[in-house]
């Protein structure tokens, strides 16, 4: 098996993803904890969990709630929303994940890091659902970085950063994935070595 690649397992058919899942569902919750690297940079664990609807400009939404606490238990409450159209997810109007793409497919993040699609498989997460993931490298001037990966799982968004995928990134800061649950039932686990190979 390639380093960094998911467990895998054989799909029946690129058009049927068997978990069929999506992730603007009441009850989604992500647990993502940040630290900076420079010294007086705070640590901070973000909980954010999809619960209640709203209407943005007469489209139904999502209600995202956002609880982050940081390491000196200074805590931090916002509400924004998301929604998704078919295989496209998005938090307020951006675009996050787009599930629909192919191999060689392009995806811009943060209007300046460009993605490449290189991989799509399925895989069984912690719950024993088996889900479509994308795999991505970042791709710059024709050339695929092969040494930085970032995974798109349905129903769960970046195995690495959550739910904000890359647009949650910023220069100086490391982010980590730990949990995604859905009605408390643990999809992903960052520490379940079962459910994702380690480069």
């Amino acid at each position: 098996m390639d380093s960094g690649s998911l467990e895998r397992i054989t799909r029946p058919s690129w058009s049927i993803s068997v978990a069929n899942d999506t992730i603007a569902l009441d009850g989604k919750e992500w647990v993502v904890h940040t630290k900076g690297i420079y010294p007086e940079a705070l640590a901070v664990t973000y909980r954010m969990r999809i619960e209640g609807d709203t209407v943005v400009n007469g489209r139904t939404c999502k209600k995202l709630h956002s609880h982050a606490l940081d390491e000196n238990r200074q805590e931090k409450y916002s509400i924004g929303y998301c929604y998704q159209e078919g295989s496209r997810f998005y938090v307020g109007n951006r675009l996050m994940f787009d599930f629909g793409l192919q191999i060689g497919d392009q995806f811009q993040i943060n209007d300046f890091i460009n993605y490449i699609v290189t991989d799509i498989g399925d895989t069984i997460l912690a719950d024993g659902i088996s889900r479509k993931y994308l795999k991505l490298n970042p791709y710059e001037e024709s050339q695929i970085i092969t040494n930085v990966s970032d995974y798109w799982v349905e129903g769960v968004g970046s195995i690495t950063l959550g739910i904000y995928g890359n647009d949650f990134y910023s220069a100086g800061m490391s982010i980590e994935l730990r949990q995604c649950m859905y009605n408390d039932v643990i999809i992903y686990n960052t520490y379940d070595i079962s459910s994702f190979v380690n480069e």
